[in-house]
């Protein structure tokens, strides 16, 4: 599906239209991943940490419970499974999250050159917080 070229007028500040442009190529790119990462899994074209058909076992169970009868990683170890079918979605998933960090980081220049300082400060500062917070800091 094809959607209308944004407008370029002076309308639409340039952050905006920066920010649009890539957020909506970064959701493209994390949206693919997971597709991709998806039919690796469901098809079985690489090892997963917990295959499909047994994962029906481990619905019901409280979160706690099924870590340990998975042996699933908390936190950030799960990129030591990265090379697992199952968790290789991570990858699409961490692409959609962080791309609001990449959208922000982006508009920052243009926020500068306007001399819109107090703007590019809180797209610091809030790029800043998505980051600490994602590291559970």
């Amino acid at each position: 599906m094809t959607h209308p070229p944004p407008p370029q007028s002076s309308a639409v500040p340039e952050a905006q239209r920066i920010y649009a442009r890539w957020l909506e190529t970064g959701t493209g790119i994390g949206l693919a991943i997971l597709a991709v990462s998806f039919v690796v899994y469901a098809f079985g074209l690489r090892e997963s940490h917990i295959a499909i058909d047994e994962l029906s076992r481990y619905w019901g169970l409280p979160a706690s419970e099924y870590l340990q009868k998975v042996d699933a990683p908390t936190g950030w170890r799960w990129t030591a499974l990265i090379h697992k079918a199952d968790y290789a979605n991570y990858i699409g998933i961490s692409c959609l999250l962080g791309i609001t960090v990449v959208c922000l980081a982006r508009t920052i220049p243009p926020f500068l050159r306007q001399k819109d300082k107090a703007y590019a400060a809180i797209a610091l500062l809030t790029i800043l917080v998505l980051l600490f917070s994602a590291l559970g800091a």
